[in-house]
């Protein structure tokens, strides 16, 4: 099920946070004009994830530097380390995430 999380107008330097109908915040990410949506918070020590920065399609936690790839939420390095991820899209100018399943 689509569930829209907001609008094109609101992704702020390219990110947005926002609430899922089962509570779950999601991140989403504008890289290379593509969208992502990203668990927002870190698995370590659960620092919020928007604040990160994005190298070479790769969020980065600000906190302690735990890496998150755009595509799929693996950390490139360690396959044990990662945050769920959700198919993202634009109809229009609304941004909706596919609650029914995750992605990654």
């Amino acid at each position: 099920m689509k569930f829209v999380v907001g609008t094109v107008d609101e992704l702020e330097e390219g990110r947005l946070m926002a609430d899922l109908p089962d509570g779950e915040q999601v991140l989403i990410v504008e890289d290379g004009g593509k969208l992502y949506a990203l668990a927002a918070l870190c698995p370590h020590q659960f620092a919020p994830l928007i604040g990160g920065d994005v190298e070479d399609g790769v969020l980065v936690c600000p906190l302690h530097g735990w890496r998150f790839a755009l595509h799929d939420g693996n950390d490139p390095d360690n396959p044990y380390i990662c945050v769920r991820t959700w198919d993202v899209g634009r109809d229009g100018d609304q941004i909706w995430v596919e609650t029914g399943a995750a992605a990654g």
